[in-house]
């Protein structure tokens, strides 16, 4: 039995089905419209993206709730770990042409058709260049995280710090 995928997401409010909105590309931007975004619970630092707003960007954490969300375990979720992973999405014919600077972006409408989810992991930012411009670029995705195209989670906790 694999281990569970804990997530956690920041938000006002608690988490439900009705709590994002359909994917919808952006040809402006590398990340998309909708969806719903969490980051990997770490024992130390609660998860990346919680270390990188309380390090880098305090906006999102005020006023918000911390939510526990464990992942199903049929959840199709597509991990982004090398560089070769991040390829392969065009291999599938999940990548885009796009206005960003580096040209081609994961098109993640039709990545919605195939994945519940796509995981960036804390070495796949490293391996991608993640941080930069890039081809195919993921600027912007700037710490481990997943996006979420629909909800695949058997239980919500509140977490406190």
């Amino acid at each position: 039995m694999k281990d569970k995928l804990i997530q956690i997401y920041v938000c006002k409010g608690r988490p439900n089905p009705r709590s994002f909105d359909p994917i919808r590309n952006r040809m402006d931007f590398v990340k998309p419209k909708g969806g719903l975004w969490t980051s990997t619970y770490h024992p130390k630092f609660i998860s990346a993206w919680v270390f990188f707003c309380k390090t880098e960007y305090p906006e999102p954490l005020q006023g918000a709730s911390l939510w526990q969300m464990t992942v199903k375990e049929d959840a199709k979720v597509y991990t982004i770990d090398t560089l070769e992973d991040l390829l392969k999405l065009d291999e599938m014919g999940l990548l885009k042409d796009s206005a960003m600077p580096g040209g081609k972006v994961i098109d993640f409408e039709k990545a919605a058709e195939v994945f519940d989810g796509i995981r960036l992991t804390d070495a796949g930012v490293e391996n991608t260049g993640a941080a930069d411009f890039h081809i195919p670029t993921l600027y912007g995705w700037d710490v481990e995280s997943t996006l979420w195209f629909r909800w695949v989670f058997d239980d919500v906790q509140p977490l406190s710090e």
